[in-house]
């Protein structure tokens, strides 16, 4: 089996960040410039990717392609795919991180929001996957990260009944991804964080007030969990939890029977 590696392979490896703009992704992007590996960035908001764009050249002297793209949109995986192979760009890595959650009961909202969080989170993953990982094979090595949850280890509960089968699928994907590419030395890793501070908690008072009211100890910080992500896909994790309370919980959730988990998690 081909050797597991700190960094790049070549001076011609990329890595394409989706959800980059912000949060969890911004600090993905960051920490996989760090090692050296240029970057393609994609998510919606054009202008903040550039500027994190300029600001990742300046820091970290590495070449950085902004692909503006909303991944809900029909052909969206398919289009980056393109404007990638276009540009002649060499895909040896995958970030596979855009994602949001849902409130609120099923029938509260509408279905056109869950079915743009399908194909955000679960559709755009399996494509991207799809498209890029046959030249990472072809070439020997690759590494694509796909950002699940802990909550992929915890049975899903009311108010948010997509979120957590949706980072399960991720989970399970991307080890059963990972068998059938460990041959190839390309590498296949969830991430699972729990609790993460990210900007996006401190754009509204009452999620930042919410976010508070939970105990300082089961957070951490976006960097450190991006920044233990890397280090886990570019080791070959088949997947990685972050924190020790964390793993406690996944195993917690594994012994304990479904209906005791769902009545603690109602009561939190």
């Amino acid at each position: 089996m081909p050797k597991k590696s700190s960094g790049p392979r070549s001076d011609d490896d990329y890595i394409l960040v989706t959800g980059a703009s912000a949060g969890l992704g911004k600090a993905l992007a960051r920490q996989f410039a760090a090692k050296g590996f240029h970057l393609v960035l994609t998510a919606r908001r054009t202008e903040r990717l550039q500027q994190l764009a300029e600001e990742i050249k300046e820091q970290y002297q590495v070449r950085v392609m902004v692909i503006p793209c909303d991944l809900s949109a029909p052909g969206a995986a398919e289009e980056l795919f393109r404007e990638t192979s276009e540009a002649a760009i060499r895909v040896s890595g995958l970030v596979n991180n855009a994602g949001y959650g849902i409130m609120g009961g099923f029938q509260e909202t509408p279905l056109g929001k869950y079915e743009d969080m399908l194909q955000v989170m679960v559709m755009s993953c399996v494509r991207l996957s799809y498209l890029y990982s046959p030249a990472m094979a072809a070439q020997g090595y690759g590494w694509i990260l796909n950002v699940a949850s802990l909550t992929a280890f915890l049975p899903a509960s009311q108010g948010a009944p997509l979120y957590s089968p949706i980072k399960k699928f991720l989970l399970d994907f991307s080890q059963a991804h990972g068998e059938e590419l460990k041959s190839t030395g390309v590498h296949v890793t969830a991430l699972c964080p729990g609790f993460t501070w990210t900007e996006f908690h401190k754009v509204d008072k009452a999620i930042e007030q919410e976010a508070e009211a939970i105990p300082a100890y089961l957070w951490m910080e976006a960097d450190l969990v991006a920044r233990q992500g890397v280090e886990a896909v570019l080791r070959g994790d088949s997947f990685y939890i972050n924190g020790q309370i964390n793993r406690f919980f996944a195993l917690l959730g594994k012994i304990l029977p479904d209906r005791m988990g769902r009545w603690i998690l109602a009561k939190s």
